[in-house]
C-alpha cells in the first residue's frame, strides 16, 4: 500500500504530492483573472479631461478588455491613442470592485455590422 502522501511513479520513483500540489497551485495563481464586467475610466487627458466614462466590457482575454465606444463619442475614442497610460481605472467584477491602473493595446474602428462606425478599445489592465 502506498502512502498517502507520495505516488508510486512508473519508474518506481516517488513523487511528494505535495510538491505536485504546490506546483500545480502555482502555476493556477498565474492564470487566474477575475472577470471583468464593466469598467470605469478618469479620463486625465484630450478633450474629456477630468470626466469619468462607464464602459461594459463586451470581451476579456486574461488581463486586457475589450470596450465599445459609440461613433457619438469619436473623440473619446481617437484621444485613446495605444500606448495611453491610463492611471485610475475602476472595474467590476461579480464578486468584487477594485481599482488598477492600465495601458491602451489597440483602437479600431468597426467597418461592418450593425455597430459599425462605433470603435473598440483594447485595455491591458496591470497585474498589481
Amino acid at each position: 500500500r502506498v502512502p498517502v502522501d507520495r505516488v508510486a511513479h512508473p519508474a518506481r520513483k516517488t513523487i511528494r504530492i505535495d510538491a505536485l500540489r504546490d506546483r500545480y497551485l502555482e502555476k493556477k495563481k498565474e492564470e487566474v483573472f477575475l472577470e471583468i464586467s464593466a469598467i470605469s475610466l478618469h479620463l486625465q487627458g484630450g478633450p474629456m479631461a477630468g470626466q469619468t466614462m462607464d464602459f461594459d466590457v463586451h470581451f476579456q482575454s486574461a488581463n486586457t478588455v475589450t470596450v465599445l465606444i459609440p461613433a457619438v463619442q469619436k473623440n473619446v475614442a481617437e484621444s485613446l491613442t495605444p500606448g495611453t497610460r491610463l492611471d485610475d481605472i475602476q472595474c467590476y467584477s461579480p464578486i468584487t470592485v477594485f481599482r488598477s491602473t492600465g495601458t491602451v493595446s489597440g483602437t479600431a474602428k468597426i467597418k461592418q455590422g450593425p455597430r459599425r462606425g462605433d470603435y473598440t478599445l483594447d485595455i491591458t489592465i496591470d497585474a498589481d
